[in-house]
């Protein structure tokens, strides 16, 4: 993991060089107006401080964060709140306590959608913790009457599954306008601490495009980076491909978070390690595999009980980490085999079951993952046995040449001869290449594979796309 630094270093360093200007007095009330009240209340007092500009309020509110003066929360509140106001036809910033710290009749039926009888005692206790300029939620009407992309409407039904806003969905198809209720971002963490508890991952709010640089830095703090507008700097336009507004592209990276705070703690950092290693041994930093894995859109875990995220067992730990090497990839080339999927011509596989053989001390000792507790029926444990098996045959032999050895014992082919050495597939994933020639899967380790690999039977069961996959090797499945 990368080393931890205090929030006004982070935004040091990640700000994209975004411009900080208030005078001293309205920095003074501005605190003294932000410190004291719910921001429903507030907001009111900071528009009038600041003429209804709210680029001044973004600026001061910037640097009271610099100052570690406000919370990362309470600035990321403000900068979603000017994101609602600029964007929104209609918005509304709603209590959550009355005068005596108890929920209002509204906001218990804004929580309903969300929690249990027993989590809103939870969050509630959570929530009290936060500033109480943290203690709303919003309402947001969005005019989506020239909004014809499927996939930002899809977007808003996925922020709704997880939890994150709430909306009736009948109007969403029919209606000019929507209606969209959601957190501060001091309620939007104690709604996730709710569900995730200790492995709830952290946000951070970056303006302009976050690069995937900076994704993956910020990741590796167990931080999630979300886009934000600042006054300034231009602001970021898509998501995926997808052309969007900020509000859209704030419940993209929201989304992200959720979905990486729902993955064990244990099962997060020893993935990391795995692409790590990927990255340091084949000496690329990027593919197309890497960015897929590092983005972390995996959907087995938000479904995941939160006694069984909270074991601790040793046989628990290392099979987590099997669950999420074999999970499918997403993308535009609707390429099937990850990172790491259970493959035979996958290299990237083997290097992982070449370094989990050499290097069982630093996973157990750094990862708790003891490869002799894989699950027997695991095709990783078939995987890692073979290489253990051969494990003499490998020593002296550079990585990939290790990796071609492995793969010819495998698929009981002759070893090629050349010069092995990584390659990017047209510079997206990492195989490797005898003289500078890509070496494509075998027919046979298809054909052998097919039978009994659950990656084959994604395939064929159309979990992947077939046709691509067949066109790509030249032959029928």
């Amino acid at each position: 993991m990368h080393e931890k630094l205090d929030n006004s270093t982070l935004f040091s360093q990640f700000s994209h060089g975004l411009k900080i200007e208030t005078s001293p007095e309205q920095y003074d009330a501005f605190m003294a107006i932000i410190s004291n009240q719910a921001l429903s209340v507030s907001l009111v007092q900071l528009m009038r401080l600041f003429d209804n500009d709210v680029d001044k309020i973004a600026r001061c509110a910037a640097y009271a964060f610099s100052k570690s003066s406000i919370t990362t929360e309470q600035f990321s509140s403000l900068l979603e709140l000017r994101t609602i106001i600029k964007e929104g036809t209609f918005y509304e910033c709603i209590d959550f306590f009355d005068e005596n710290q108890k929920l209002t009749p509204k906001s218990q039926r804004f929580l309903a959608n969300f929690l249990s009888k027993d989590e809103l005692e939870v969050f509630v206790d959570l929530l009290k913790s936060k500033p109480s300029s943290e203690h709303y939620f919003y309402s947001i009407t969005l005019d989506i009457s020239a909004q014809n992309n499927q996939r930002l409407k899809q977007l808003l039904k996925f922020a709704r599954f997880h939890r994150l806003i709430h909306f009736e969905d009948e109007k969403l198809d029919i209606a000019n306008n929507i209606v969209i209720n959601g957190f501060s971002a001091g309620a939007r963490d104690a709604l996730l601490k709710t569900f995730y508890g200790e492995h709830t991952k952290e946000e951070f709010p970056l303006p302009g495009t976050i690069s995937i640089n900076e994704i993956d830095a910020f990741v590796h703090r167990r931080i999630r980076p979300m886009a934000v507008s600042y006054p300034g700097i231009a602001n970021p336009s898509s998501f995926h491909g997808i052309e969007a507004s900020v509000y859209y592209l704030t419940l993209h990276d929201q989304i992200h978070r959720v979905l990486m705070s729902s993955i064990p703690n244990h099962t997060f950092y020893s993935f990391l390690h795995a692409i790590d290693v990927v990255r340091k041994l084949t000496g690329m930093q990027w593919s197309k595999e890497i960015w897929h894995s590092l983005d972390m859109d995996f959907i087995r875990y938000p479904h995941m009980s939160k006694e069984e995220r909270d074991k601790k067992s040793p046989e628990f730990i290392c099979n987590e980490l099997l669950q999420i090497l074999s999970q499918g990839i997403s993308s535009e080339e609707n390429r099937a085999i990850g990172l790491f999927t259970p493959f035979g011509s996958n290299d990237t596989m083997w290097l992982l079951m070449i370094h989990f053989c050499f290097n069982r001390e630093e996973w157990k000792n750094q990862f708790s993952i003891d490869p002799a507790l894989f699950n027997p029926k695991s095709e990783y444990m078939d995987y890692y046995r073979f290489v253990l098996k051969h494990q003499g045959e490998l020593i002296g032999k550079t990585l990939t040449e290790q990796i071609v050895y492995i793969k010819s014992a495998w698929l009981q082919q002759p070893i090629p001869q050349g010069k092995a050495e990584f390659k990017k597939d047209s510079e997206r994933f990492i195989q490797i290449a005898l003289d500078g020639e890509l070496m494509p899967p075998l027919k046979k380790d298809v054909l052998k594979q097919r039978s009994s690999s659950s990656f084959f039977k994604n395939v064929v069961s159309g979990n992947y796309i077939k046709d691509q996959f067949e066109e790509k090797y030249s032959f029928k499945l």
